[in-house]
């Protein structure tokens, strides 16, 4: 007898958005349940959130080192065996971390990073072998969206078995979902073979990459506003919980908080159509600018927590609006040929993002109190505003790559721009 399976159940088996978007989900709740308790053991075992913010930006130039690696370790072995080794990294951070030890906080930091920029970067590709450019507009916002469910539970889950249960029992649960998405990802059986057209170069050397990637505007400018969008995220997940210790709000409020935060990104079925109607220039200008005003108004109300929370959240909604767009900046600008070498320079956004937040902030904080960071976040914020004016208006539309600008950039591409 012939069982007919539901639709969603078929494209979740079968790689394309639905099945990267579920793939990127487990990966995130792995990264998820261990966001908001790292700050706190941090806090725990260096005393002040000046050494929190220092280490933190070590651990991220670790990360950057490492993702312009990953392009010559897929040149040696197929990229599904990068994959799983970035996948098992990222299990050995929880595992580290539950020695309770600095030793081993530090170790699973720096695991934790490595495992995430190989993941990124191995994704990325696969996103680009399997989805066509003119379907990207719709596969962003719902990797997005997916992953919004670990982003909005994660966090409080994470806070909630650190200070109930154990903080074992936090670390546990995100070694577990690491291997879920290892599992995942091997059931889904991608190919490096892309059946939209791979690139058909090895990799280069890494150094020689950024120079290529600095070369292309289009490829600069959609770096900048993901580190952009990316810097404000690591501010909310390093010094939330930081800010609710220090104000009497607790840790578990904290949690909360970021997994509030989080949550709106369930808000991106709505705000599609928004895109789609505004284009990204719009958007983007619009979510930058909110988000700097809100969080201004979060360091002039910082004694009132009551009301920066408020605040707060208000401005994880503009964010939101920014995480809507994703990664199509980037994507909607890579040629099929540089897709490798172009993905680990423009994946190094999240690691600098974590470099230049705490590296920043760990000097501001010396001189001034928990209300300059937010002080300084929004005054990037209101300047990314000002440079998202000139993105263009057609990235991000459902007709953003119809065959006139296709031939255009083909030309382009030929010219060598």
């Amino acid at each position: 007898m012939h069982v007919r399976h539901p639709i969603w159940l078929r494209k979740a088996g079968a790689p394309g958005a639905e099945a990267f978007a579920i793939l990127f989900t487990f990966e995130s709740f792995a990264r998820a349940t261990m966001s908001s308790v790292l700050p706190l053991d941090a806090l725990r075992y260096l005393g002040d959130a000046s050494s929190v913010s220092s280490l933190y930006f070590l651990i991220g130039l670790v990360g950057i080192a490492c993702g312009f690696c990953v392009p010559l370790f897929i040149q040696w072995t197929a990229r599904r065996w990068v994959y799983t080794g970035g996948a098992l990294i990222l299990a050995a951070a929880p595992a580290s971390m539950m020695a309770g030890t600095l030793e081993g906080q530090i170790a699973g930091m720096l695991f934790r990073v490595i495992g995430t920029v190989t993941l990124t970067i191995c994704l990325n590709l696969y996103v680009l072998d399997y989805i066509a450019k003119h379907e990207l507009s719709k596969a962003e916002p719902k990797r997005v969206f997916y992953s919004a469910v670990a982003w909005t539970t994660g966090p409080a889950l994470g806070t909630f078995l650190y200070t109930q249960v154990a903080p074992e029992a936090a670390y546990a649960t995100g070694l577990a979902f690491a291997l879920i998405s290892l599992t995942y990802f091997w059931r889904l059986r991608l190919s490096d073979k892309s059946p939209i057209g791979a690139a058909r170069r090895p990799a280069p050397n890494p150094l020689a990459n950024i120079g290529k990637f600095l070369r292309r505007p289009r490829l600069v400018l959609g770096w900048i506003v993901a580190l952009g969008r990316s810097s404000w995220w690591a501010m909310l997940f390093i010094y939330t919980p930081i800010f609710a210790v220090q104000t009497g709000l607790g840790a578990m409020v904290g949690g909360m908080l970021v997994s509030t935060a989080s949550g709106f990104l369930f808000l991106l079925p709505l705000l599609t159509r928004f895109l789609r109607a505004k284009g990204l220039r719009r958007v983007l200008t619009l979510g930058f600018a909110g988000a700097g005003l809100s969080t201004a108004a979060i360091a002039a109300t910082i004694d009132y927590p009551y009301v920066a929370v408020g605040f707060l959240l208000l401005s994880a909604v503009f964010v939101v609006l920014l995480d809507l767009v994703g990664n199509m900046t980037f994507l909607l600008a890579v040629k099929p040929g540089e897709r490798s070498d172009m993905t680990s320079v423009y994946a190094t956004y999240r690691d600098v993002a974590e470099i230049s937040a705490p590296g920043v902030f760990s000097i501001v904080l010396r001189s001034f109190d928990l209300a300059a960071v937010y002080l300084v976040t929004s005054f990037v914020m209101l300047g990314m505003a000002r440079l998202a004016m000139v993105v263009h208006p057609r990235l991000g539309l459902d007709r953003a790559y119809d065959s006139k600008y296709q031939n255009a950039d083909r030309i382009a591409g030929a010219a060598g721009s």
